[in-house]
């Protein structure tokens, strides 16, 4: 149980990391494509649109396969989901690429919270706050690394790839830790 903690635990604070950085960047998205503040928001819609497109089908996937699985797969989605970012270069392809952000993220963060749940319930202790307080964990270090690579002038398209590498590892790391 201890061992797939840890392995829960990087799941929410990866998922966190990576939402605070990229919303870190959105006033660099926005210079660098030129874009108006509604294309703007038209591109973060593909984010939701992912997320309600993923919602409809991954419980039932987590139902069938188990949430060890789809957490693996889910957490390498959410990190190649990266990779497309770092290589668009006006809105379309990064509204496409935000779709699929969303969907990676979404698989990823399904399969943490059901995996959380399994464990509540096996070990009888109140565990989802504190991993749910990881994820706000993670999104403020992804905020906070996000707005100094801003400032530093570390490309998007470097921290996506930066942070793709670096997410991939630790879920790889992590995959044997999940019950």
């Amino acid at each position: 149980m201890q061992r797939a903690k840890w392995a829960v635990r990087a799941a929410f604070v990866t998922n966190g990391f990576t939402v605070g950085a990229l919303v870190a960047r959105l006033p660099d998205f926005k210079i660098q494509l030129d874009a108006t503040t509604s294309e703007v928001g038209r591109m973060l819609f593909c984010i939701s649109f992912g997320v309600l497109f993923t919602l409809s089908f991954v419980g039932k996937i987590i139902a069938k396969r188990g949430s060890k699985p789809v957490a693996v797969i889910g957490s390498i989605a959410a990190a190649l989901a990266l990779i497309p970012i770092a290589f668009s270069n006006t809105t379309l392809p990064i509204a496409i690429s935000f779709f699929f952000f969303g969907i990676g993220i979404t698989v990823q963060d399904v399969a943490m919270n059901s995996h959380a749940a399994t464990l509540e319930h096996e070990t009888s202790k109140k565990l989802m706050s504190g991993f749910h307080a990881l994820f706000s964990v993670g999104a403020l270090l992804g905020g906070l690394t996000g707005g100094i690579f801003a400032q530093i002038n570390y490309s998007i398209r470097s921290q996506s790839l930066t942070l793709s590498i670096i997410f991939i590892i630790l879920a790889i790391a992590v995959r044997n830790l999940w019950l």
